[in-house]
């Protein structure tokens, strides 16, 4: 066989590959983005927080703790989705169940877990938050969105699958099909590939629970709601593709600059009378509403009876729509930042128990600020 009978041998198969995928989204030769269809399952009418991250960031990781509490015990939330493999995700939720960490360590081992780019940043962190998760919030469920990068943890979970006589399940299958997502990505060397199998993965495991709310950890540019991730081919985003499918159901959080003044103090930001009020920058909440292009949150340092005799607005926001778990007797600012360059307007708000509400809301109060 000749060189180029054996490169026209390749060609044809990388076509029928492609062409005998089953992703529901590509670009045209325009470059223009070609919109996801409907999957077989219809859309969830469940709630998306989506929290955008760098990832292996102790402030951001325990910020994120404090999230899944608020979301898992005011709001019955029990499915978080990472980004990371399909198999991983089936690994922990086996943990989860089991008296011992053994299987979270044999999933660190070279070939395994490691492998996955969630963990491989920083394993020490993720044990310890992933522990975290398992002795304060015992009933979560892990979901992936990842491709399978490297194959040893979907090759072990198969393995066991197989042990158990579910070689002919969905969950088998789903396995093989993270595989072939992963070797496609090998064999693309393109990020652009990633973008383009996440939000169908998040789609299949969202879509599944049958109307229930989510909270999703997964880096800052799939959070991004724009049709260009990272210049990557024109692929959009896997924000993008959900707001599409979800619409208002879905909810985006940039919480990348809490890892650089998460515990910065701001004594400039306002007074009351003669006094500096300092306070921490709590994340932005990047969901657009209309002419609203974000919302900045901050929880501000000062004592609540300071406060507490303050004139309400009569505005009442439920801690559901809020970056971070409100407890009572806290004082927070929200700045609104508009997209058509309006003036931004600053609104400041203390949690307090109100008739009708199972948690701590956020009360709009007037205060004088000189």
């Amino acid at each position: 066989m000749n060189k180029n009978m054996l490169i026209g041998i390749i060609l044809m198969i990388v076509i029928l590959f492609v062409s005998c995928s089953n992703d529901t989204t590509n670009v045209n030769s325009n470059n223009e983005v070609m919109h996801y269809n409907d999957s077989d399952l219809s859309p969830s009418t469940g709630r998306i927080f989506l929290f955008g991250e760098y990832h292996a960031s102790q402030p951001i990781m325990d910020r994120q703790l404090e999230l899944w509490g608020y979301f898992y015990h005011y709001h019955n939330m029990r499915h978080l989705f990472l980004e990371n493999m399909f198999s991983s995700s089936q690994f922990l939720n086996l943990w989860m169940q089991s008296s011992d960490d053994e299987i979270l360590y044999e999933l660190l081992l070279p070939g395994t877990f490691s492998d996955d780019a969630f963990i491989a940043r920083n394993n020490r962190m993720l044990i310890e938050w992933l522990k975290e998760i398992k002795e304060n919030f015992p009933e979560t469920v892990f979901h992936a969105t990842d491709v399978a990068i490297h194959v040893g943890s979907s090759q072990r979970f198969l393995a066991y699958l197989r042990g158990i006589g579910m070689q002919d399940s969905e969950t088998y299958e789903i396995t093989l099909q993270n595989i072939d997502q992963g070797t496609h990505f090998i064999r693309t060397g393109s990020h652009a590939t990633r973008a383009y199998y996440m939000p169908q993965n998040f789609i299949r495991e969202f879509d599944s629970l049958v109307d229930q709310d989510v909270m999703a950890i997964h880096g800052m540019a799939h959070v991004e709601l724009t049709t260009n991730f990272l210049n990557y081919d024109n692929i959009p985003s896997m924000a993008y593709i959900l707001r599409e499918r979800y619409g208002s159901q879905l909810y985006t959080f940039d919480m990348t600059g809490y890892r650089e003044i998460a515990h910065a103090i701001d004594l400039n930001l306002f007074n009351i009378g003669e006094r500096r009020i300092g306070s921490r920058f709590l994340g932005r909440d990047t969901t657009v509403h209309g002419n609203v292009f974000e919302r900045i949150f901050y929880r501000v340092v000062i004592r609540f009876d300071e406060v507490i005799n303050m004139p309400v607005t009569g505005n009442i926001i439920s801690s559901d729509f809020f970056l971070l778990p409100a407890t009572a007797e806290q004082v927070f600012i929200i700045k609104t930042i508009y997209a058509d360059g309006a003036d931004a307007k600053v609104q400041f708000y203390r949690t307090e128990y109100v008739e009708g509400y199972d948690h701590p809301v956020l009360v709009e109060f007037i205060i004088d600020i000189t």
